[in-house]
């Protein structure tokens, strides 16, 4: 009986060692995200927010997100969902995260914005070409007949503001 107690107490001994040591990672820790995470810099412009952060908190909450990245298994980006309130008396909040790599295809929403800018420019084109087809047909005119040169002009200043480097996806 005696030999027991003593392994009672001291595997007692050793587990409050251990939430002792638990409970000083725990406040490390704390310290580290609340007085090592910081801003370095920021571009902030509606709809696109480029922030630059700092400190040993960020890199490591960064770290987990890239970890996440890489063992979902994807490939151009990965999205994940999170719950926030800023009070406890504030209503929890839904928002979604996405890690993507720099030099990777276009996210959905990127992919989104670049097919809707590309659909306004096609528009603008057939809108050229509807107004000079307009003009041929007052003139009783066809634009089949118009001189290639003066089609590829238009179609150009029509591309102009959208071409990015130099052709158009």
């Amino acid at each position: 009986m005696r030999a027991e107690g003593m392994e009672e107490a001291e595997a007692l001994v050793n587990l409050i060692s251990t939430v002792g040591r638990l409970e000083e990672e725990n406040a490390r820790l704390t310290k580290m995200f609340v007085d090592d995470c910081y801003i370095e810099s920021a571009n902030l412009e509606p709809g696109h927010y480029d922030i630059r952060l700092g400190g040993k908190g960020c890199m490591l909450l960064c770290g987990q997100l890239l970890r996440m990245f890489h063992e979902s298994g994807g490939e151009n980006f990965v999205t994940s969902g999170i719950e926030f309130a800023f009070s406890d008396k504030e209503k929890m909040e839904s928002y979604e995260l996405t890690i993507q790599k720099v030099a990777a295809d276009d996210s959905p929403a990127q992919k989104i914005t670049r097919l809707d800018e590309e659909n306004a420019m096609l528009r603008e084109i057939l809108k050229e070409v509807c107004n000079g087809n307009s003009l041929a047909v007052e003139r009783g005119e066809s634009i089949a007949n118009w001189p290639e040169s003066y089609l590829q002009r238009k179609t150009k200043a029509a591309l102009a503001p959208y071409e990015r480097t130099g052709d158009v996806r």
